[in-house]
């Protein structure tokens, strides 16, 4: 049943008959402490939180602050943001303490990974816990610090404990003699150098392999600058030795085009090369996918340069493209 408060009232006052019938003993008593004001004004919403009557984000926060006290990883949010250390190191850390740094178990949780073992020892799933800690890569680079840390001695059970460790550190860590806000700095950089060396072991460019013995591997690639577009090929042989370098300029302002008229010139030079094969590389896979046999569409983009592109590989017996 829904009732506003003009209903609960007469002309004395609270209306306590019907109250009494509605509410139980300890609300109708709550009702009646309720002081009714002689002017009779419209019911509305009042925040009793603030002074003026209002809701604000402010006195929400304020009030669950009091509701809920503060946990111990928010009060480490806290302490690294008053840190003096820079910026850069700053969100870093609080990325470890929130465990919102995307290792690859939090990666498995909102998209399938063919792979979730750890980069840099490839015994498990990768977590920041692990990462951070355990790792043997991790443990040798804490050990050979000036203070001979054994992070994975302390019993650290999360990200944000280790932080912990890092603000406050234990009488276990020994840094005798050492201004925290110097321990936290060297921790920081740490951190930081593990995340990139983790980075360097995922994301690594591949790099360029010497092509088999009596062959010679083209690089190709376009360059754009405004509406102008240049494009360049370096042929190498299986001695890794420069058999030619070359470039020019194209008229087309497209990514797709240029890269595909790279690799039609490139094709057109290693005619007259007597070598058993030619291998093409090029990082455009729109331009790869379309040349190789795999029934897909070639982009209505580069339709007008595929067919010569063809017609050269198949004129040579002896010439191979491997893009």
């Amino acid at each position: 049943m829904a009732l506003i408060v003009s209903q609960l009232v007469n002309q004395e006052g609270w209306d306590l008959t019907k109250i009494r019938n509605t509410f139980d003993e300890t609300i109708s008593q709550l009702i009646q402490k309720i002081p009714l004001s002689r002017l009779a004004p419209k019911d509305c919403w009042i925040w009793i939180s603030n002074n003026s009557g209002e809701f604000s984000v402010k006195s929400a926060y304020w009030l669950s602050r009091n509701i809920s006290p503060p946990i111990n990883q928010d009060m480490i949010h806290g302490l690294i943001w008053k840190s003096k250390i820079h910026e850069r190191l700053k969100m870093h850390l609080w990325r470890i303490a929130a465990n919102c740094l995307p290792t690859k178990d939090c990666l498995a949780r909102f998209c399938d990974l063919d792979d979730v073992l750890r980069p840099l020892c490839k015994d498990a799933e990768e977590s920041s816990l692990h990462l951070f800690i355990s790792c043997p890569f991790t443990r040798a680079m804490w050990f050979n610090s000036k203070w001979g840390l054994r992070l994975e001695n302390l019993n650290l059970n999360s990200p944000s404990h280790l932080i912990g460790v890092f603000l406050n550190p234990p009488t276990e860590v020994n840094i005798v003699g050492v201004k925290r806000g110097e321990f936290l700095l060297f921790e920081a950089v740490i951190c930081e150098a593990i995340w990139r060396a983790r980075n360097l072991a995922i994301f690594e460019v591949q790099r360029w392999k010497n092509p088999p013995r009596d062959s010679i591997k083209i690089n190709v690639d376009a360059a754009f600058k405004d509406d102008k577009s240049s494009i360049a090929a370096v042929a190498r042989d299986w001695r890794g030795e420069v058999v030619f370098v070359c470039a020019k300029r194209v008229y087309s302002n497209l990514p797709l085009q240029a890269k595909t008229e790279a690799i039609k010139w490139a094709l057109s030079l290693a005619k007259s090369i007597d070598v058993a094969a030619m291998i093409v590389e090029n990082d455009s896979k729109d331009y790869v996918d379309a040349l190789a046999p795999s029934g897909k569409q070639v982009p209505w983009r580069i339709r007008g340069f595929g067919p010569s592109c063809f017609e050269l590989i198949i004129k040579e017996e002896a010439l191979v493209s491997s893009l």
